[in-house]
């Protein structure tokens, strides 16, 4: 009987070939992982994994900076000589002692002059406050002065920490936020939250929202649940850059009572951090240092990072994406391979022992290579972080290989198919263009 040969059914409806199938089939996956990666970055889940992984592959040292940032701060530190010698080892700080150190760094007339100390009074301290009269004289001299927000004790201290806060707010006095996100001592980002005090550093001043909200209330604590709240650093967060640590650390200036107002006069910097370098409590690894840094050198560092090349959101999902396409394509080929070796065992006539050895290192093998990819990789993503980025492959190497191995019956060939058939063997993947869509409009309103 003449005539044309039955087409294949596959081929109806513009079949795809194998390879487009796969790339479909492992982009949507893939851009699942990065979706879910996304989301989780968004909640900081995964600054503790960050935090880890960066103290395992970032080859910490310290050499000098490759580039010294344009705005970047002045450091000037009470070390421990500092603060056994003036200070007298004496927690907190003698305000009398601080307000020299306060008028030093104000004679050299920078433009911020941001404090990481508590300086509020103590009860029963006198009247006259050589400390208070600086601060509030700081703006009239052309200085923009940023303080911590004081600590919440006992209600006593609490109202009169509220009261001289109000009254230095009236003097145009910025409050802001110093706590720092790290995670198992080392901080990996930073935050971009408005109220923190890196930001009144680096703004034009306008906002002073800490201020504000203690205009409203005489309760400390209800400014600290209003501000210090986690859910308001939500998505909003940044790469702490290395070249900006190592920058504020190595120029870093200690203060001495003789010499520190001429460094600051001769230098005659835009940006003073003041900080403490005595308590060990207040110290961070960075992925730049090989060394803890204090609070203070951190927030410098924010100040330093913001105009420094950093990794953005869509960067770090495309190439999670990018990154777990290979990935599938990599664990498709080792899966048919164990499936070979599996099938070729049956065929061997060996020893019980030895089929069973050859068995369990096929098994093994996927996740052994599995992990061994994942190491590489992040000793290579390691070496971003000097330019400002990183990006953990760990989470999307981990769920590439749980997508293999899930599907591994329906991903060990990939025959032409047709959109239709697709859908038909597919039937999860409307749930992930969702996803991969929310992501989409996730990056396009950040």
């Amino acid at each position: 009987m003449s005539g044309s040969p039955r087409a294949h059914p596959a081929q109806a409806g513009k079949p795809w070939t194998g390879r487009g199938f796969a790339v479909l089939h492992h982009a949507l996956a893939a851009g699942v992982m990065a979706s879910a990666m996304l989301g989780m970055e968004h909640f900081h889940a995964l600054d503790w994994l960050d935090a880890v992984m960066l103290q395992v592959v970032t080859p910490r040292s310290a050499q000098p900076a490759s580039a010294r940032p344009a705005n970047l701060p002045q450091l000037l530190l009470i070390d421990e000589p500092t603060y056994a010698d003036t200070f007298d080892l004496q927690s907190p700080l003698k305000r009398d002692k601080l307000a020299q150190v306060v008028g030093d760094a104000l004679a050299a007339k920078p433009a911020v002059l941001l404090i990481d100390l508590q300086l509020e009074p103590s009860v029963g301290e006198p009247a006259e406050r050589p400390l208070d009269d600086l601060l509030r004289n700081a703006k009239a001299a052309g200085t923009r002065v940023v303080l911590p927000l004081p600590e919440a004790r006992t209600p006593e201290l609490d109202r009169q920490a509220i009261a001289w806060m109000r009254g230095l707010c009236k003097a145009q006095v910025h409050f802001g936020l110093a706590q720092v996100r790290s995670h198992f001592g080392t901080v990996v980002r930073f935050d971009a939250d408005p109220a923190t005090m890196a930001r009144l550093g680096t703004g034009d001043g306008a906002a002073n929202p800490l201020c504000e909200a203690a205009a409203l209330t005489q309760d400390l604590p209800a400014v600290w649940q209003m501000f210090a709240s986690p859910s308001r650093s939500m998505g909003t967060s940044a790469p702490l850059h290395p070249d900006a640590v190592r920058a504020v650390v190595q120029q870093a200036i200690p203060w001495r009572a003789q010499s520190a107002r001429l460094q600051l006069q001769q230098l005659r910097p835009t940006v003073i951090v003041l900080g403490g370098a005595y308590d060990n409590r207040d110290s961070f690894l960075t992925s730049a240092m090989d060394r803890a840094v204090p609070g203070a050198a951190i927030h410098a560092s924010t100040i330093a990072s913001e105009g420094a090349v950093t990794s953005s959101h869509a960067a770090g999902w495309l190439l999670d994406l990018g990154l777990g396409t290979l990935l599938g394509f990599l664990f498709e080929a080792l899966w048919k391979l164990v499936r070979r070796i599996r099938t070729c065992s049956d065929r061997l006539t060996l020893r019980f022992v030895l089929l069973a050895w050859l068995r369990v290192a096929a098994a093994s093998g996927i996740w052994l290579l599995a992990i061994g990819v994942a190491l590489g990789l992040m000793a290579t993503m390691g070496r971003l972080v000097e330019c400002g980025m990183w990006l953990n492959p760990g989470p999307v190497v981990l769920g590439m290989l749980l997508h293999a191995l899930l599907l591994k019956d329906s991903t060990a060939t990939h025959d032409p198919v047709s959109w239709r058939e697709y859908t038909h063997h597919s039937p999860s993947w409307p749930l992930q263009a969702a996803c991969v869509a929310a992501a989409l409009a996730y990056l396009m309103s950040h």
